[in-house]
């Protein structure tokens, strides 16, 4: 089972290497706001602490609650960096 692995690795490695799409790291912009949409989140999960350890969530509450806000956060982000890769329309992954 390792050797099939192993050797389905490789090929998709060998053909990933075929259709020449990359992404360079220059490519994709620093997201200016990705520091304060963290903080953010970061401070609703702390008043979410805070309920959970006054009373007004159950353990299960409290964990969907983070798991919601962290959820947030991500698809704020990713739809910032999708719509900065859109703007810089020259870049490989639009040249396809």
């Amino acid at each position: 089972m390792i050797e099939f692995l192993d050797k389905l690795k490789t090929l998709g490695f060998n053909y990933a290497t075929y259709s020449g799409i990359s992404i360079s790291p220059f490519e994709i912009e620093e997201l200016i706001d990705k520091k304060n949409l963290l903080k953010q989140s970061e401070e609703k999960i702390k008043k979410i602490d805070q309920h959970y350890l006054q009373g007004f969530y159950n353990e299960k509450e409290c964990k969907q609650a983070k798991i919601n806000i962290w959820q947030e956060c991500k698809d704020q982000l990713q739809e910032k960096l999708t719509s900065n890769l859109e703007k810089k329309n020259h870049t490989s992954l639009y040249n396809i």
